[in-house]
């Protein structure tokens, strides 16, 4: 009875571990992406704010349009791929919120049955 309870509580506290692991993972790479964006925002509203003269080559035709007046953020400042993905993570929490709940049944189930054979004295 022992060992059963020594076992049930290894899994909740490696179970507890994995779900701080996953949390942990997904706060970071959320405040990374909001990081990127953040700085994407700002690289974007620095490159549009003073419209910078572009040569017009077909100046006596009278087409083209002397200022560059739609730049755009390059596409590595925007949303990158981030090095975890957050659907993964969230599994990986659903795994461990089932392992912790499994091994604390466990352990009530011994309770009740330690119980059980307690009042049977």
């Amino acid at each position: 009875m022992i060992k059963a309870i020594q076992t049930s509580l290894s899994g909740l506290l490696a179970a507890d571990a994995q779900a701080n692991k996953a949390a942990n993972r997904i706060l970071n790479s959320v405040a990374q992406a909001s990081n990127n964006v953040s700085r994407a925002t700002s690289s974007f509203a620095a490159s549009t704010a003073t419209p910078k003269p572009v040569p017009n080559e077909n100046k006596e035709k009278g087409s083209g349009n002397p200022l560059n007046t739609t730049s755009s953020p390059s596409s590595s400042a925007f949303l990158s791929l981030q090095s975890t993905n957050e659907f993964v993570e969230i599994g990986e929490l659903k795994r461990a919120s089932t392992a912790y709940k499994a091994n604390a049944q466990v352990l009530k189930t011994l309770d009740d049955t330690t119980k059980s054979f307690l009042d049977s004295i």
